[in-house]
């Protein structure tokens, strides 16, 4: 008679996430770095609870500082496109924000200087829960507006998540360093005694 043993059940760490507009988060956005000094590095900073990081990987590090690269910029290369006004955060990424509370969604506006109509998966937002990555999700940059150099090539990256997380990494897939701003975030729901 054999031994019956029945399989380990596996579970994936990856979580479902669905793409959101602005209009899907209500009130205005809740990092906006209108409080910061023109030129202040974000390494390392905390924001609103928000801790925001560059680093390779998940690991965090420092970037090379270069035209303002990994600080706030008060400045109208970007701020005439519809998600991002000045100042916002002008950086060569990967940009990684770690959460207070978790999260079970997460969208910020994204803009870089370019003359193309359309720069497939532009963006990239990845989640995670600790140290495990929930899944990512790409986002198409499309012309929206001018800037000081010609045009402007961005939009809105929003991401709903079925597994709450606690950290997010925003890196860009061009070579160009770019601008971020308005970043939104609902926490889940407290649920009372």
């Amino acid at each position: 008679m054999a031994l019956m043993i029945p399989p380990k059940c596996l579970v994936s760490s990856a979580a479902t996430l669905t793409t959101l507009d602005p209009s899907d988060f209500s009130g205005e956005p809740q990092i906006t770095f209108d409080a910061l000094p023109n030129q202040t590095s974000l390494n390392g900073r905390v924001i609103n609870g928000v801790r925001f990081s560059f680093g390779i990987g998940t690991s965090p590090g420092t970037d090379a500082p270069f035209q303002g690269v990994g600080s706030v910029e008060y400045g109208f290369q970007f701020s005439r496109q519809r998600h991002i006004t000045s100042p916002y955060v002008n950086f060569a990424g990967p940009l990684i924000l770690q959460f207070p509370k978790k999260l079970t969604q997460f969208g910020y506006g994204f803009a870089i200087g370019t003359n193309s109509d359309v720069i497939p998966s532009l963006t990239t937002v990845e989640l995670f829960k600790g140290t495990t990555s929930l899944g990512s999700l790409s986002f198409d940059g499309r012309r929206d507006g001018p800037n000081i150099f010609g045009s402007t090539n961005g939009g809105f990256a929003g991401v709903a998540s079925d597994i709450p997380f606690d950290r997010a990494k925003i890196k860009i897939n061009a070579l160009s360093p770019y601008a971020v701003d308005n970043i939104r975030y609902v926490s889940v729901p407290f649920k009372g005694l």
